[in-house]
Order: C-alpha cells, then structure tokens, then sequence
C-alpha cells in the first residue's frame, strides 16, 4: 500500500509518501517505520536511489517506510526541520490506520538529508513551527537515526553547497555552526547508525566521526560503519559491483534486526 499524505495545508513543496510493508502473518500488526529524508544538497531531492530504493529495501524486512518530500532553496531554514518535525507527528498521530508502531519510529538520512535526520536526533522538538497544530501534543523526538553519508557539520570542512543552501550564503559562522549537530548531540540523542567512506570527496568522513564522539560522551548507543573506498553517494550500493561497499547495508539490516520479528 502507497499514500501520500500532505503535511501542511495550502503547501505544496512538502509531502509525505508512506509504503506500507506487506502483510506477513508472521510480523506483528503494528509495524516499525522509517521516516526517509533523501539528499541533494538542500537543492533537489534523490528521490529514487535515497527514497524509492531504502523505502523497498525496509518493506522486504517487514518495515515501512514513509518518503518525505520536503522543502529545498530557495527555502531556508527552519522549513525543513518544520517539516520533518510535522512528518514525524502525522506518523505518529496517523499510527492506527498506517498500522505502525508509534513508539517504533526511526529516520534515515542521506547526504544533506543525513543532516536533516540529525536535526531530527538532536534538536526533536526544538524550533518547531507555530503552524503546526499537532506541536506540544504529540512528539518529534524519534526512537532511531540512520545518516548514511550524512553532512553533519556546516561550517568547514564541510559540503559548503548543502550549509548555503539551507541558511543562505551570508549567513555568518555562528549561525553556522549552531546547526552543526555533532555539538547538538545530547543524552536525548537516540540510538544511531552512521555509515561513510574515507574517499567521499564531497561530504568530509569527519563529521561522522564528531557524531559518534557525541555519541560516546553522552552515553548514546552508536554504530559506526567507515568503508575506505566508495564515492560520495553510493546510496544502497545497488548494482555497484562492489562486496566491500554491500557491507553497509548489511549491518544497518543487523542493526535493526530487534525491532521486526520478519527479519530473519
């Protein structure tokens, strides 16, 4: 089953499609989910190797997956975390027809997108929109963060083309910096899957390793999977040719081995 559902009411820019993973009488009613934010830099979105690609890969473990389409530049911060934040609450309120687990709710970033979950991870509830009527009553704070590749820190070394595009170029380096989630990275932080190669030469391996040192510091469960070779977004390495970079999918699928009983 496929759905879209609208985030806000009169905006287009953002929406929400949920892919339900078939039912399997072995697998509980109410499923885990997956909340998918595909990269392109805060300019363009990924859709179908970092949305249409991972949401089919969770429905064959017994996991659904919602995609979110949610806003690029010339938008600007805080519209993207509004409406990740609001993604996550409609999942939430929407949990009984959807058929997912409430309390089971993760996010899965990739590139710029990665950012994005980690502004989910860190700041949760934190900044939302006053447009938003479902803030204050259900939470955006989620269970679990995947950031695959993800740009982490925004100011340099960084892909400088995902911090323009999300807080404009003559934003100053405080301003930077303060959306910069390896120093946002809180006991509240949940349990999280960080994925790079050393040879991504568009998004610095560095700020995966700032992340997980966050992690370390304030007792967050974390699992760091760094590949030597690999170019920046290789995605699910489907079709790459390549064993070693097939080793990333393999242990996110182990790491979420405990939420699904389908996955065998």
């Amino acid at each position: 089953m496929t759905i879209t559902i609208p985030l806000f009411t009169g905006d287009e820019s953002a929406d929400l499609t949920f892919h339900r993973a078939p039912a399997n009488d072995a697998a509980p009613e109410q499923r885990p989910c997956v909340l998918i934010f595909p990269g392109g830099g805060y300019r363009r979105l990924s859709i179908e190797k970092e949305g249409l690609v991972p949401a089919s890969w969770l429905n064959t473990l017994g996991i659904s997956a919602a995609i979110l389409r949610y806003p690029v530049a010339p938008k600007r911060h805080p519209a993207q975390l509004n409406s990740a934040q609001r993604a996550v609450r409609l999942l939430r309120a929407q949990s009984d027809e959807l058929g997912i687990d409430p309390d089971r709710l993760a996010v899965w970033g990739f590139s710029a997108g990665g950012h994005l979950a980690s502004m989910i991870a860190t700041l949760g509830d934190d900044q939302s929109s006053s447009e938003d009527d479902l803030a204050g009553t259900i939470s955006a704070r989620v269970d679990r963060a995947i950031m695959a590749y993800p740009v982490l820190s925004l100011v340099p070394p960084c892909h400088q083309g995902s911090s323009d595009a999300l807080l404009g170029e003559s934003v100053d380096q405080t301003a930077r910096r303060a959306l910069s989630t390896p120093g946002l990275v809180s006991p509240q932080t949940p349990p999280s899957f960080l994925f790079h190669t050393a040879e991504d030469a568009a998004v610095p391996v560095q700020g995966v390793y700032d992340f997980a040192n966050g992690c370390a510091e304030h007792g967050v469960p974390h699992e760091v999977h760094v590949l030597q070779a690999g170019p920046h977004g290789v995605g699910l390495a489907v079709g790459r040719g390549n064993e070693a970079l097939q080793k990333w999918p393999n242990a996110l699928r182990e790491w979420l081995r405990d939420w699904v009983t389908a996955v065998g």
